[in-house]
């Protein structure tokens, strides 16, 4: 039967917004320790989703916190004076 997908190298990619990513595939994008996505997780300050026993990550989902905390931390050095000037 051809499914048109035989090479599983011309499979379909899903776009990289949409990716759902494992703990350890996030640890690795974010460069940090698997054990700390673990924490952040646990401690709920990183979004994520339990999926049959494992954490699953959207990255659109992860980008736009990681572009909401830098905004916010950005706004508040601007505010405490801690700007760079």
């Amino acid at each position: 039967m051809d499914n048109g997908h035989e090479n599983p190298e011309e499979a379909p990619i899903p776009p990289p917004q949409n990716q759902i990513m494992t703990l350890q595939q996030v640890a690795d994008y974010l460069g940090l320790h698997h054990l700390t996505i673990y924490k952040l997780v646990q401690e709920r300050k990183i979004p994520a989703a339990k999926v049959g026993g494992s954490w699953r990550f959207k990255k659109d989902v992860l980008d736009q916190w990681i572009e909401q905390d830098m905004a916010q931390r950005g706004s508040r050095s601007g505010r405490n004076g801690r700007n760079g000037n």
